[in-house]
Order: structure tokens, then sequence, then C-alpha cells
């Protein structure tokens, strides 16, 4: 069964994720997108937590090196 990954608070035709992965321990999910975090428990869990939201594309670039750091 397909499982569509995106934060609730962001869906937009025009967005996508830039990284998934899943946590150490557990069934948890990080989700970059647009450049800010977000954390869902479980991949089925309607609940997510957005724990970051100062992206600014360019400029700020939250869980996702640029250039510079790879």
């Amino acid at each position: 069964e397909a499982i569509k990954l995106h934060p609730e608070s962001e869906r937009s035709s025009n967005s996508y994720l830039l990284h998934v992965q899943w946590t150490p321990q557990g069934h948890g999910l990080v989700m970059v997108h647009d450049y800010d975090i977000y954390y869902k428990k479980n991949p089925t869990s309607p609940k997510e937590y957005r724990i970051t939201d100062n992206a600014i594309p360019g400029v700020i670039s939250n869980g996702f090196p640029d250039w510079l750091y790879e």
C-alpha cells in the first residue's frame, strides 16, 4: 500500500519533498519540505510536527546542505 507523504499544512501543486528519512528508533519519519523540517511519529499518522519555520530559498536551507557543505 502506498502512503502519500506530504506535510498537511503545506499542500501545494508546486511543492515537493527534498528528503525523507526514517528515525533511528520507532516508526517515525523526518521530512524536508521547501527547506523546512517536519516530523511524523508514524507515516500513517495525520499529525506532523513542524520543526523549523525559517527557510528562505537560497539563503536558509534547513535539513539540506547547499553546495558549500557538500
